[in-house]
């Protein structure tokens, strides 16, 4: 009969422990995301960082960690990760449109009218890729093309406030028509901003 021996036990002890314990890279990636949704942005970006450790082939990692780091203001590093998702998997709009706000707050606007460009290109009913892209030819006062975005964003999606706020604000500039009615159906949706100005503008 073969002996079994109490360090061999206590060394499959420790294992199956240490095993049932671990975490996946899965894990960690819900954990992440539930940080990062309730604020704690630093805390998701490590549980992130541990995910993509454990597994670099995931792309929605990059993403979220590039959403996490865009949310502390780091919109350099998450445009890294944003590319590193993109480059793995070239077919989510998402992506694109994430670089493209990142790209629009270091002041690249070009760059981020072609990411929104793309963005809408596989998925032309996404309102905020609209949207998003009426802000940054805005940024390079091209108005008529901004004003035709908020106008393609609502016609998307009715319920995009502030597509119609901004609207409003572009027609009123314009001197065009219809910034009264923009700014109170944005009042409709309870964008509250658009109170003061039809206070001020619209008798």
């Amino acid at each position: 009969m073969k002996t079994c021996y109490p360090n061999v036990l206590w060394l499959l002890f420790v294992l199956l422990r240490l095993n049932a314990n671990a975490q996946t890279a899965q894990d960690y990636f819900k954990s992440g995301t539930s940080k990062d949704n309730t604020g704690d942005h630093p805390g998701a970006i490590e549980d992130f960082n541990r995910s993509i450790a454990l597994d670099s082939l995931h792309s929605v990692s990059y993403f979220n960690r590039g959403i996490a780091k865009a949310a502390t203001g780091d919109y350099a590093a998450a445009i890294v990760d944003f590319n590193k998702a993109i480059k793995m998997n070239p077919s989510k709009p998402d992506y694109y449109n994430s670089r493209g706000n990142a790209k629009d707050h270091m002041k690249d606007y070009e760059g981020a009218i072609l990411d929104f460009n793309k963005s809408i290109q596989l998925n032309s009913a996404n309102t905020f890729s609209y949207y998003d892209r009426g802000i940054a030819r805005s940024h390079l006062n091209d108005l008529t093309g901004a004003l035709q975005d908020y106008t393609k964003a609502v016609q998307v999606d009715s319920t995009n406030a502030l597509a119609y706020f901004n609207r409003g604000v572009l027609r009123h500039d314009l001197k065009y028509k219809g910034a009264c009615s923009d700014w109170k159906q944005a009042l409709r949706l309870k964008y509250k901003q658009a109170a003061e100005l039809i206070a001020k503008y619209c008798k």
